[in-house]
């Protein structure tokens, strides 16, 4: 199929919004600049502290990250249509996976609530979504949502993934960072 005239980029914006893609993030949390080997799209290079964020993993990749002193592996399986992955090389830093749901479903006299679901500690070097995530590290949830819950991977300071009333005060204390610019319902 060819696409043509003014409507072409309109319908690949469709067709592409329509797509259920997932997400690989790489945070290199290590205290040195390594290159990724094994991505689709060929090396990678990550300086310290930086992340970067690949669409639509078709297959599984075995990465490793080579720097000064360091070399780490990974295995990555096929992922599942809207989920998330995040391999952390150095294993220093956490993330919480919470459920936004009621921010898009209560009623407005309703107050609303992040529920956390999964908190990834300190040493998790990688991690899977098993259920579909509308928003990954460092991206904003949707404005609208419909027949599904509402879930958001956001990296978060290790010392509130001590509990999850810790981690829940932490995403509620965040949640500009994760909502839409004019979006959903607040409390």
């Amino acid at each position: 199929m060819r696409l043509v005239g003014p409507f072409s980029a309109l319908a690949i914006l469709f067709l592409t919004a329509c797509s259920p893609t997932n997400a690989l993030t790489i945070y290199n949390s290590s205290s040195v600049a390594v290159e990724v080997e094994g991505l689709p799209d060929g090396p990678r290079q990550l300086e310290a502290g930086t992340t970067h964020r690949f669409a639509a993993i078709s297959s599984s990749l075995q990465l490793e990250a080579r720097g000064a002193g360091l070399s780490e592996k990974v295995d990555v399986p096929p992922l599942e249509p809207q989920s998330e992955a995040i391999w952390v090389i150095g294993g220093r830093a956490c993330f919480i996976l919470g459920d936004y749901t009621s921010y898009y479903t209560n009623p407005l006299d309703v107050p609303a609530s992040i529920t956390v679901i999964q908190m990834i500690g300190e040493g998790t070097s990688f991690w899977s979504s098993a259920r579909p995530v509308a928003a990954g590290p460092g991206q904003r949830l949707p404005k609208t949502m419909k027949g599904e819950d509402v879930l958001a991977l956001v990296r978060v300071p290790c010392t509130v993934t001590s509990s999850a009333d810790v981690g829940r005060g932490w995403l509620e204390m965040t949640l500009d960072d994760v909502q839409p610019s004019q979006g959903a319902k607040s409390q």
